[in-house]
């Protein structure tokens, strides 16, 4: 026996980096990916708990063999380098003792932590285009209905595959 979660990308695409790569695109999205999009499913629960039984069934998912990855191929779409302004950087500390010119040095510093005047550092956003936008993944393993129930549960919450912008809708299947 076995299962089969289908992930379709609602915008037809796929935004996540290789980790081989910085500026190449993933494809197909790695299963670690989707664990953590699982993970993340479950600590956004629908009341104010996370569910027991969801706990469990990423335990029992977390301890199973890779599953194989049913794709179509996919293109590459160029990747451009986006300047983005740097988040980790400090205030200057304005001290009572120093004097005028030390002051406005300091506030001087401050200014430079605006966005449009901050640091920028190079960032990538890869993605693809599949031929066919759903990945399945398919495990050798049978499910109880238990966990059956608590999967499809998680499954109704991930939103997103990799990049804030990967979309998706993921779902239990029978078959491929």
């Amino acid at each position: 026996m076995s299962f089969t979660i289908r992930i379709h990308l609602l915008t037809g695409r796929y935004s996540a980096t290789s980790h081989r790569k910085r500026d190449e695109g993933e494809w197909p999205p790695h299963p670690d990916r989707f664990f953590q999009a699982l993970t993340s499913a479950y600590y956004h629960p629908v009341g104010n708990q996370p569910d027991p039984g969801e706990r469990e069934l990423l335990l029992f998912l977390e301890g199973l063999d890779p599953p194989d990855v049913i794709c179509s191929s996919a293109s590459q779409r160029s990747v451009l380098t986006h300047f983005v302004p740097v988040n980790d950087a400090k205030p200057p500390n304005l001290k009572e003792k120093d004097n005028l010119k030390k002051r406005i040095e300091r506030v001087k510093e401050g200014l430079s932590l605006l966005p449009e005047t901050r640091l920028k550092q190079p960032r990538f956003f890869p993605t693809v285009i599949p031929e066919i936008p759903d990945v399945y993944f398919q495990w050798k393993k049978d499910l109880t209905d238990e966990q059956r129930e608590a999967l499809d549960a998680l499954l109704s919450r991930v939103v997103r595959v990799g990049h804030s912008s990967s979309l998706t809708l993921c779902s239990l299947v029978e078959r491929v």
